[in-house]
């Protein structure tokens, strides 16, 4: 395995995560309009709008290649949500798009604590580096916000490149404009559907990011913190040599 001349990364669960999380965002959202409702009655509403966005993914819809699908779909997520919820239909419109638009914006994301040493040690050791992320238009604005943007040579959202993941088209993006043939490059993402799957048929080497040690026996690399990841650089460094 040869040592890698870039990596690119997605950024929603791999360098960054909700804050607050998914459930209580959704909690407070809907307390701030009158609808207040435990954590267990939101994740129970919940259910069939995952199994939604399951059945969305397995089938290919590219819901995030633009901002008029990526509004449109998570509109229809959040109205099967507040549909279970009992919330009256005349607000569904107004909150369904709320919903989306606070869980888009800088301030409703932050870092894992491990992001940002990992991306400077990177950095130090040569590499290029890039998010390819199934994000919306504020995700520039995100890195800024949360002093990503430094570490990255090349940021791609979905809905510039007009193609999610694990569409090969979002991945030949990134590494045209690094200058790297996918050969020479990994990508790091915590979905095996997008991240592996898509970097797998795009040329790329994947490595999955699986905090919670969820997959026994995965098919590909894999780490549990992102700071593993200098142990398998360095390794195909030294297996190169």
């Amino acid at each position: 395995m040869a040592r890698p001349e870039a990596i690119c990364f997605d950024l929603g669960y791999t360098l960054m995560h909700h804050s607050p999380s998914g459930p209580e965002l959704y909690r407070r959202i809907l307390e701030e309009a009158g609808y207040p409702f435990d954590l267990a009655t939101l994740d129970a509403a919940h259910r069939p709008a995952r199994e939604m966005y399951a059945r969305s993914v397995r089938e290919g819809r590219d819901f995030e290649s633009t901002m008029e699908d990526a509004l449109a779909f998570w509109t229809e997520y959040n109205l099967i949500l507040l549909e279970g919820l009992g919330v009256p239909r005349e607000r569904h419109a107004d909150l369904a798009e709320l919903i989306a638009r606070t869980a888009w914006s800088p301030e409703s994301w932050q870092l894992f604590p491990d992001a940002l040493d990992t991306l400077d040690a990177l950095r130090r050791r040569g590499l290029r580096l890039a998010i390819v992320s199934n994000f919306v238009d504020t995700l520039e604005a995100l890195c800024e916000l949360h002093r990503l943007s430094p570490y990255f040579d090349v940021i791609v959202a979905s809905v510039e490149a007009r193609a999610m993941k694990p569409d090969a088209r979002i991945f030949r993006r990134a590494l045209h404009r690094l200058g790297v043939a996918p050969a020479a490059a990994w990508h790091v993402g915590d979905n095996y559907w997008a991240d592996v799957l898509g970097a797998r048929a795009a040329g790329l080497t994947p490595v999955l990011v699986d905090r919670q040690g969820l997959v026994e026996h995965p098919d590909c690399l894999a780490v549990r913190r992102l700071d593993e990841l200098l142990a398998l650089v360095d390794a195909a460094a030294a297996q190169a040599a």
